[in-house]
């Protein structure tokens, strides 16, 4: 396979991971925001019970807290899908943050697999029906009547 198609495989199929960092959210970019006990209580009537995290792409910062465009929080006993509601968290109820990062080792792990898969399959059928190219046999057409 060549390397750009591979690099391309790889791109598409991201698969995508969060990572604790020691700097404040950015604007622009996808977070999860892992909430203090309290936070969780104080947000309560915003998210649900029991909320541990809530993910999303950042919109806004300031030393008050972060606006976020929610697409999923995390709760005790789940995940649930968010379709971009606007939320602002103050800071004081943040415990921690993660901003979501591409795994390169899980997605080229993924790309390699699927192009594993695709060379097995076409292996398979080659050896089945035969390569007319490198004079094998092609499909026999069905007897007249």
């Amino acid at each position: 396979m060549k390397l750009p198609l591979f690099a391309m495989l790889v791109v598409l199929t991201g698969c995508y991971t969060y990572v604790r960092t020691p700097e404040s959210p950015v604007a622009g970019r996808e977070f999860s925001l892992h909430l203090t006990d309290a936070g969780s209580a104080q947000l309560a009537g915003e998210l649900g019970a029991g909320v541990l995290a809530v993910q999303g792409r950042v919109t806004t910062v300031d030393n008050q807290g972060l606006g976020l465009a929610a697409t999923g929080v995390v709760r005790r006993g789940g995940h649930e899908k968010w379709s971009g509601e606007y939320l602002t968290i103050p800071r004081a109820l943040i415990a921690t943050s993660e901003e979501r990062k591409i795994s390169v080792w899980r997605s080229t792990a993924f790309a390699g697999l699927i192009a594993l898969g695709g060379f097995v399959i076409s292996r398979t059928i080659t050896e089945v029906l035969g390569d007319p190219e490198r004079g094998g046999s092609s499909p026999k057409p069905p007897p007249e009547t």
